[in-house]
């Protein structure tokens, strides 16, 4: 039977140990917004929204006619609504309270909203908890969950980010065997709650320090995400922990691209403008014609990088472009560079050798919409070609930079 393709991507970044992790605190709207902008489906997890005071600012208020069915839906394991989910996932958390008295814990995430908890409850209810609106997978996240959490614990490679490595590198050599026996013995426990709160607390409440817990809690949360991860949700993020492939729905490359080619003014809306007024033009972009052929050929220059990155490096190398960008160039070490960073690179000499000025046209930050689609055409003049052509267009403009 054909594996089916992923259908909708997870807003793991709306999750504020994701921003924390990777040092942007406007994360949740640069991805919300990449992924909309990219005309992909969002898969929101509720949890999230009362974990983080930005992601809730994003969802719940009323009026914002892009956060709604059917360009995001929310995934609610067995339950039928929001409010089931919630209830239960409280319910489950109490006793650990109880036991741990950890500060900052799930269960205090949701308590400090009092009752503003549940009337955000209702409002996500009444708009995206409808037939249609709810993302059903054919896994359990949770046995994922447990189940990613062993391998990690069987890896016995000696450096990397499993858990087992980071149990090495932080904590003392005589207590990592009882670490790694109370966190198997959660795992095969199904009468407990497992979760990233779950393992950190029973770690601590045996005596484990906190700097030492700290960086295994980083890697669950890593785990955490990934069991997300199935026929029919695509988990983008993880493309930024250990993937050699350079995912085109990963926030973090979309903006990358765009900066380069686009300048700044795009990225500073999302994230300066009012969040309706932001989702206004979004919205606007989504519909228009030159973004469309914009995105395609946003994928086909990530897609380039994926695959013929060696020849592109030859091509850097070759034509001299440390002496015509010494301070792009100089330092970054062409053959050693990442895709990411190759990215990068291919996409700020694209934006410095075109004609058209690309990173030095001016404009009111008010006019947004009109100067991203004038960027957008000047794009087209030098992107319009097909995959096969776009690369020698690539190469071109490399050669063209030190003539």
């Amino acid at each position: 039977m054909a594996v089916q393709r992923p259908t909708g991507v997870f807003w793991a970044e709306a999750d504020d140990d994701a921003a924390r992790l990777m040092g942007n605190r406007r994360l949740p709207q640069l991805a919300l917004a990449a992924y909309m902008l990219l005309h992909r489906t969002v898969v929101a997890h509720p949890a999230y929204v009362w974990q983080s005071h930005t992601t809730r600012d994003l969802i719940i208020p009323d009026g914002n006619q892009l956060i709604v069915p059917p360009n995001i839906s929310v995934i609610l394991g067995n339950s039928s609504t929001t409010r089931d989910y919630i209830t239960e996932r409280i319910e489950k958390l109490r006793p650990l309270e109880e036991e741990s008295h950890v500060s900052g814990s799930e269960l205090q995430q949701y308590m400090r909203h009092g009752n503003d908890l549940w009337s955000d409850v209702s409002r996500i209810d009444e708009r995206l908890s409808v037939p249609g609106s709810i993302h059903l997978i054919s896994w359990s996240r949770d046995l994922a969950f447990r189940r990613l959490i062993r391998q990690d614990l069987e890896n016995e490679i000696p450096f990397g980010p499993h858990l087992l490595a980071q149990l090495h590198r932080h904590m003392p050599a005589g207590r990592i065997a009882d670490a790694v026996r109370r966190v198997e013995a959660l795992t095969h426990d199904e009468r407990r709650l497992v979760s990233v709160d779950t393992v950190s607390c029973n770690l601590m409440a045996n005596g484990y320090p906190a700097q030492f817990v700290g960086p295994v809690v980083d890697r669950l949360h890593v785990l955490h995400w990934k069991s997300h991860e199935g026929d029919g949700l695509a988990v983008p993020l993880l493309g930024q922990f250990g993937a050699d492939h350079l995912d085109v729905s990963d926030p973090l490359v979309f903006w990358n691209v765009m900066d380069r080619l686009l300048g700044p003014e795009l990225r500073t809306g999302v994230t300066e403008y009012a969040w309706v007024d932001a989702c206004r033009l979004i919205a606007d972009l989504r519909n228009d014609a030159l973004w469309k052929t914009l995105v395609v050929r946003y994928v086909e220059l990530v897609e380039l990088v994926n695959t013929d990155n060696a020849e592109l490096r030859q091509e850097i190398v070759l034509d001299g472009l440390g002496q015509q960008y010494p301070s792009l160039i100089k330092t970054l070490g062409i053959p050693r560079l990442s895709k990411f960073g190759l990215l990068s690179v291919v996409c700020t000499i694209l934006g410095l050798s075109t004609t058209s000025g690309l990173l030095g046209w001016g404009g009111a930050i008010g006019t947004l919409g009109d100067f991203v689609l004038g960027r957008s055409m000047a794009v087209m003049d030098s992107l319009r070609m097909g995959r096969s052509a776009l690369k020698g267009r690539v190469i071109s403009l490399l050669r063209a930079t030190h003539r």
